[in-house]
């Protein structure tokens, strides 16, 4: 797991966090308080806002360009919105784009779609691309079992240069 140096006021974003519900993980993990959320949907942002979780809610597409200012986040995070019909790898260069210099992304998704869609499949030939360009050390790419019945998930883990 990404330590953000233990500090709670750390500034995360959270990619097509929908009602929030990782956010409340994340946030057993430490009292996390300056996390900001992006959806799509307007109603599941609502939930989210009712909750307090979000320091600020951005109702909008996650594109290569959101329109949120660049070199801002210690970490981004986003778990169920990258894959067909969703954010496409272009997100990641966005994702990429809006953290700080030493900041982290963090993404969650159905490992299938890295193994059999175009578009997708070429994940980690891209982050090792920009790792050998010196924009990124990538510090995890994980399977795991359970990430939806019947569907492993993969973890990608990256730290901005």
């Amino acid at each position: 797991m990404v330590q953000l140096n233990g500090r709670v006021d750390a500034r995360v974003l959270d990619v097509a966090g929908g009602t929030g519900e990782v956010v409340k993980l994340v946030c057993k993990l430490a009292d996390y308080n300056n996390i900001d959320g992006l959806d799509a949907a307007k109603g599941m942002l609502e939930v989210a806002q009712q909750s307090g979780l979000y320091k600020e809610i951005f109702h909008t597409l996650f594109t290569i360009n959101t329109g949120l200012a660049h070199d801002t986040y210690d970490a981004v995070i986003c778990c169920g919105g990258v894959g067909p019909g969703h954010i496409t790898l272009d997100g990641f260069q966005e994702m990429l784009n809006l953290v700080k210099p030493g900041g982290y992304v963090i993404n969650v998704m159905r490992r299938l779609y890295t193994l059999e869609y175009p578009g997708y499949k070429e994940l980690s030939p891209m982050l090792q691309q920009w790792e050998s360009e010196g924009k990124i050390k990538l510090l995890e790419e994980s399977v795991f079992d359970g990430y939806f019945p019947g569907y492993e998930g993969i973890t990608t883990v990256f730290q901005k240069l």
